[in-house]
């Protein structure tokens, strides 16, 4: 058998830049599955970042979209009465003016302190508080529609909301008068004021 001779000095370079070769082909593999972990786990979170930022953006055009609905509403109640202090005062002027008005024989009238409202169903106020404050009225009346005739007056002009807690109607006297002041009927008569306010105690201030 013939014996080859192979001249190594020839096939070093060769053999180095093969071994070379095949060494950068390893890293580039192996480069090749890092960045691919690294760009996966960025994509990952990239992808997270954008989710989060997508349920932000959708979040603030929502209440976004709340307070371009409700905020109108809300200031309505505000320059109602019905949200923020409340309006005694005004209160007071347009019962005396009314009373004024319809001749009545006789007003007594007292506005007890505000107070929390507490119903006898749940209620659910969120970051704002429900108060009532009650309106004693005693009156003095030519006839029963006078008494209509004064809530009405206070429905239309006096700020805020209200209902009738109770209302008693008694006979002043066992003739019936036809003088303008004089008294035929008497009515005591209980308003409950409603006001809403912050539960912090915080004004509001529109």
């Amino acid at each position: 058998m013939r014996t080859v001779d192979i001249e190594w000095p020839l096939l070093s370079a060769p053999l180095a830049a093969l071994v070379v070769a095949l060494i950068i082909s390893a890293l580039l593999v192996i480069a090749s599955g890092y960045f691919r972990d690294q760009m996966a786990g960025a994509y990952r979170l990239n992808n997270q970042k954008f989710l989060e930022v997508g349920r932000k953006y959708l979040s603030v055009d929502q209440d976004e979209l709340i307070i371009k609905e409700q905020y109108p509403r809300f200031v309505n109640l505000y320059r109602r009465g019905i949200v923020g202090e409340e309006k005694r005062l005004d209160w007071v002027e347009i019962l005396k003016n009314a009373a004024a008005t319809l001749k009545l024989p006789g007003l007594r009238y007292e506005i007890t302190s505000r107070e929390a409202y507490s119903p006898a169903f749940p209620l659910v106020t969120g970051p704002y508080q429900v108060s009532t404050s009650t309106m004693k009225l005693e009156l003095g009346l030519l006839h029963e529609n006078d008494l209509a005739s004064l809530l009405q007056d206070l429905d239309e002009k006096a700020p805020g909301i209200y209902t009738v807690k109770e209302c008693k109607l008694t006979r002043a006297q066992n003739v019936v008068a036809e003088k303008p002041d004089d008294e035929n009927v008497k009515a005591e008569c209980d308003l409950l004021w409603f006001t809403v306010s912050l539960a912090s105690g915080e004004k509001i201030n529109l």
